[in-house]
């Protein structure tokens, strides 16, 4: 048995608002990402106020996570209504603080990749939150622990939220980075099973690219292009990529 007369009707009313709140965050992030590509922002490398609102963004990650673990304790089913009113409200007042820094990196110069970040992750606690506050509202307080489990998730991506422009467009050319370096290993691999890695540089592009990163670029760890089958025209291409992503590597790193 979920929750009952007035506890009830705040609950929903909190999922309401964090419906609402969904529907908000997507509606600004298209409008600022097509504000972008017509006018990019020209202090994206100055920063601007963006740094205090990533700043305030993970704070806010922070708060929610010990308000998400609160919630799921007091709210079962029984609970005294002013005593759930009283940390609905608190919880709200979170989310609140979570949307307000938000909306506010919006209004900055603030580049897409940091754009893009933020509004992955905070769009990604709102929908973990509406699940969690779902599951107490129906009085399934045995999904509560997993679900404040996933806001918690959520809310420590968003912690990671670089604090700069420069720091998000870092590190995306980083991700960047791994990427281009993994396909020249491949592709490098790909021509000297078939006999035909002639070029030197062909397999030592992934090594002179960490050199030039000075080792900020990591393997993943992972085994690519093992057991992928290539056809002649596949061949081809691969031998035509090479130079150019090689020259793409030099450029990142």
């Amino acid at each position: 048995r979920g929750c009952t007369g007035g506890g009830k009707r705040t609950m929903d009313e909190l999922m309401d608002w964090v419906t609402s709140l969904e529907g908000s965050l997507r509606h600004t992030a298209a409008r600022t990402a097509r504000d972008q590509r017509r006018t990019p922002p020209v202090g994206a490398w100055l920063d601007e106020g963006v740094s205090e609102c990533a700043r305030g963004l993970r704070t806010a990650a922070e708060i929610l996570q010990h308000s998400s673990t609160k919630v799921a304790l007091v709210v079962k089913p029984g609970v005294d209504g002013a005593a759930l009113q009283s940390m609905l409200e608190e919880y709200r007042g979170a989310l609140e603080r979570l949307a307000v820094h938000y909306l506010s990196l919006c209004e900055r110069p603030v580049g897409a990749p940091l754009l893009a970040a933020a509004t992955a992750h905070v769009r990604g606690i709102a929908a973990s939150v509406a699940r969690l506050l779902a599951a107490l509202r129906d009085g399934s307080v045995q999904q509560a622990p997993a679900l404040t489990g996933m806001v918690w998730k959520e809310c420590e991506a968003l912690k990671t939220l670089p604090e700069s422009n420069r720091g998000a467009y870092r590190r995306a050319l980083m991700q960047l980075a791994t990427a281009v370096k993994d396909t020249v290993r491949e592709f490098a691999e790909v021509l000297q099973g078939r006999g035909d890695g002639g070029d030197p540089a062909v397999c030592e592009g992934g090594a002179a690219a960490d050199a030039a990163a000075g080792g900020d670029v990591d393997d993943d760890g992972q085994d690519h292009g093992e057991g992928d089958e290539y056809g002649p025209e596949d061949y081809a291409l691969v031998r035509r990529s090479m130079p150019r992503l090689r020259r793409s590597l030099r450029v990142i790193v």
